[in-house]
């Protein structure tokens, strides 16, 4: 079962590891000047993160069709 999630959603999941590490370092990065724009910055880039990458699964998926 996990082999073939992973080569179904190798390219998803390798960018939300990717993106989840980017905006983990911003966030500790803004954190030591503005908390609340740290925390803003880092749910808005996991929204942004989440819908991009399953937009991109929908869009690779509708061209297999």
């Amino acid at each position: 079962m996990w082999k073939s999630m992973w080569r179904a959603n190798k390219w998803g999941i390798i960018a939300l590891l990717a993106g989840g590490a980017i905006l983990g370092g911003v966030h500790f990065y803004l954190r030591g000047s503005d908390k609340l724009l740290a925390d803003q910055v880092l749910s808005a880039g996991t929204c942004a993160l989440l819908f991009l990458v399953a937009l991109c699964s929908w869009i690779s998926v509708r061209k297999r069709l």
